[in-house]
C-alpha cells in the first residue's frame, strides 16, 4: 500500500516527460496505466484512510490528471471539482495543494476561455499572496494565463500579462534564460496582433539576437523568431529587409530541415510573395 502512490507518480512523471518529447502515444499509454492504478489506490485509501484523508485526496487529484491525459475531460473536471471542495474543507482555501487542484482544473476547462481565465486569475492572486510573485508556482500560473490569452487572441490583455511576466522572469531567471526569451517572443506576437508592428519588430530583433547567442542560430525557437520577424517586416511594407531576412532564414532551413520540409516550403512561398510585392514597386 505504501508503494502505490509512488508508482502512480512514476506513471504520471513519465507521461509528462513523453509529452514534453512529443511522444503522444507513449504519454497516452502511461496515462492509461496511471488511471487504472489510481482507481484501485483511491478505493483502497477511501476504505483504509477515509475519503477526506490528505493522501486519498492526493490520489484523487492525480487520478484527475490521468483522466485528463486520456481525454476524459468531463470526468476529470468532475474529479477536480470534488477534490477542490474537499481540500478547501480539510486543508483550507489557501493551502498549496488546494491551489494546485484549482490550477489543474483550469487546464481542464481551457476550452471555456472566460471560465478558465477567471480561475487562472483567482489562483494567481492567491499564490502571489501565499507564495509571493516570484515563486515558481506563481510564475507557472501566470505563464498559463498569458498562454490562454494568447491562444484566444486577447492580445491587449496578453501584452499586459507578458510585460509583468517578463519583468519577474528577468529578476528571477535572468534576461537570457530561455523561458524569459519565450515570453518576449510571445510579447512580440501579442504586439503584432494589435498591429503595433514597430514595437513587435524591435522585440523580435532583440529576441532573435539573444536566441542566436543562447540557443544557436539553427535552434527551432531561433528559427521561429526569425520567421516572425520576416512577417512583421512584410506587414510594414519593408520588402527589401523582409526579403533579405527571408533568404537568410530559408538558407538555414534548407541546411537543417531540408528543401522539402514543410517549414522550408512555407518560407519559400513567403519569399515569393515578398518578391512579387517588390516587383510592383
Amino acid at each position: 500500500m505504501k508503494s502505490a502512490p509512488s508508482d502512480s507518480a512514476s506513471f504520471l512523471e513519465r507521461a509528462d516527460a513523453a509529452l514534453a518529447e512529443g511522444d503522444l502515444d507513449e504519454a497516452e499509454t502511461l496515462f492509461r496505466k496511471a488511471e487504472k492504478h489510481l482507481r484501485k489506490v483511491v478505493k483502497q485509501q477511501e476504505e483504509k484512510l477515509g475519503a477526506k484523508h490528505p493522501d486519498t485526496l492526493t490520489s484523487r487529484h492525480n487520478l484527475a490528471r490521468a483522466l485528463d491525459g486520456v481525454n476524459k475531460h468531463a470526468e476529470a473536471e468532475a474529479e477536480y471539482r470534488a477534490v477542490r471542495k474537499l481540500r478547501t474543507e480539510v486543508l483550507g482555501a489557501k493551502h498549496p495543494d488546494t491551489l494546485a487542484t484549482r490550477h489543474q482544473w483550469a487546464h481542464t476547462i481551457f476550452g471555456q476561455s472566460a471560465k478558465a481565465e477567471t480561475e487562472y486569475r483567482a489562483v494567481l492572486t492567491l499564490r502571489e499572496e501565499v507564495l509571493g510573485p516570484t515563486h515558481p508556482d506563481t510564475l507557472a500560473v501566470r505563464d498559463d494565463l498569458v498562454f490562454l490569452l494568447d491562444a484566444y487572441g486577447k492580445d491587449a490583455k496578453a501584452e499586459t500579462e507578458y510585460r509583468i511576466l517578463i519583468k519577474l522572469q528577468e529578476e528571477t531567471l535572468g534576461a537570457r534564460h530561455p523561458d524569459t526569451l519565450t515570453s518576449r517572443h510571445g510579447l512580440a506576437v501579442a504586439l503584432g496582433g494589435q498591429k503595433k508592428y514597430a514595437q513587435a519588430e524591435a522585440e523580435e530583433r532583440a529576441v532573435l539576437k539573444l536566441r542566436q547567442e543562447v540557443l544557436g542560430a539553427t535552434h527551432d525557437e531561433t528559427l521561429g523568431t526569425h520567421g516572425n520577424l520576416v512577417i512583421t517586416l512584410y506587414f510594414q511594407d519593408k520588402y527589401a529587409e523582409a526579403a533579405a531576412e527571408c533568404r537568410a532564414l530559408l538558407k538555414r532551413q534548407e541546411e537543417i530541415l531540408g528543401k522539402d520540409h514543410h517549414d522550408t516550403r512555407e518560407t519559400r512561398k513567403l519569399l515569393r510573395s515578398i518578391e512579387e510585392e517588390m516587383d510592383k514597386k
